[in-house]
């Protein structure tokens, strides 16, 4: 944790709340913010009208997650990480690869592919032991799971030899 984070917490989450209200903290530096529904900021022209478009106009995510780092790195001082994906799990893995003072997206086209880059003991949710049962199984990468049917592993995890 960077030393000037802790006293910053709750200006981090300020800044966090003013780009959404769906954040979900994990803990004093990390948090999910889902920004599904965001539309982009109105576009003003020379004449001060703001047409409206056609169709609601989502804002670009890397775009946004780089101002959100900018706004914290110059509120605190503190860098910021920011994974982006389709979900939950994507988006946590996403933040691992950011790291340290990055952004990376996974899309939902790429999220088979970069899943797939992954090791098992990557992933999260598992346990040493499991991610080592799995070693003795010999499925060491993330596409070895998917050739296993959906109901063998967790049966393989709780019988395999310790």
């Amino acid at each position: 944790m960077q030393p000037a984070l802790l006293p910053s917490c709750p200006q981090v989450y300020r800044i966090l709340m003013s780009y959404t209200s769906i954040v979900q903290p994990i803990s004093c530096d990390e948090a999910f913010l889902d920004v599904t529904g965001l539309s982009a900021p109105p576009i003003t022209t020379a004449t001060g009208t703001n047409p409206a478009p056609a169709a609601p106009v989502r804002p670009d995510p890397e775009a946004l997650a780089a101002r959100l780092r900018s706004d914290i790195h110059t509120a605190t001082g503190c860098t910021a990480s920011a994974g982006i994906g389709p979900n939950l799990l994507l988006a946590r893995l996403a933040t691992k690869r950011a790291k340290p003072n990055g952004q990376f997206r996974v899309t939902k086209q790429g999220a088979l592919d970069f899943l797939c880059s992954l090791g098992v003991d990557q992933l999260p949710g598992g346990c040493l032991m499991g991610c080592s049962r799995l070693g003795v199984l010999f499925v060491r990468a993330a596409p070895g799971l998917t050739c296993m049917h959906a109901t063998a592993l967790p049966c393989l995890l709780l019988h395999a030899p310790s």
